[in-house]
This record gives structure tokens, sequence and C-alpha cells, in this order.
């Protein structure tokens, strides 16, 4: 990847018209730009995608291992049902389906 100093550059030479993005991903021994910096030095926008996927790997490889040594994931370390499926999108699927029923479809799921 590009150094600060590179970014620096680079995003000063494309000028203000441009927005800049930036994208970082955790290595060891690297220290990650902050969203001031990244600002500071002319981006626009700063993404850290890899880390929320890095994250939530994280958080299912602990569950499956706990789920394979026959335990099971604590409470405070899951959604509430209501919260899954407002996260996902559950809720405005269901509202959508009541509207537009399928003749002689089943009828729309409802869990909530």
């Amino acid at each position: 990847g590009l150094s600060r100093d590179e970014l620096r550059e680079l995003c000063g030479a494309l000028g203000p018209a441009v927005h800049a993005m930036l994208a970082q991903v955790e290595q060891p021994g690297v220290s990650l730009i902050t969203k001031d910096e990244a600002a500071a030095i002319g981006c626009r926008l700063s993404l850290f995608g890899l880390t929320v996927l890095n994250s939530a790997a994280a958080a299912m490889t602990r569950a499956l291992r706990e789920m394979a040594s026959g335990g099971h994931p604590a409470p405070e370390e899951l959604l509430t049902f209501g919260n899954l499926n407002k996260l996902v999108g559950f809720d405005e699927h269901y509202t959508w389906e009541a509207k537009h029923p399928v003749a002689g479809g089943p009828a729309p799921a409802s869990f909530g």
C-alpha cells in the first residue's frame, strides 16, 4: 500500500473535484489512518469493509468452535430474534409481501 506521504501527494494531485476514497486492511505492524488523518490528506471516504468482514468471521469462528465442542454462544453474544429480523430486513420484507400477495400462493410468513 501507499504511505501516508504518498497518499497525501496523490490526493493533492487529484484535487478537491475528485472524491478520493481510502480502503484499509489491518496488518501486523501497520497503523491505520484515522478518519481525521484521511480527511486531512484529502480523502472524502474511508472504508473499513474488510474490518467488518473480519470481525464477523471472527465471531462466526468463535460461535462454531463453541458449538463444535457441544456448547452454545452466550446470550450476550447473540442478537435477539426481533433484532436479527430487523437487521436482515425481514420486517420490511414481510410488510412488502403482505401488500403484494401472489394469487393462489401461500399466505405470507410472519415470525414477529
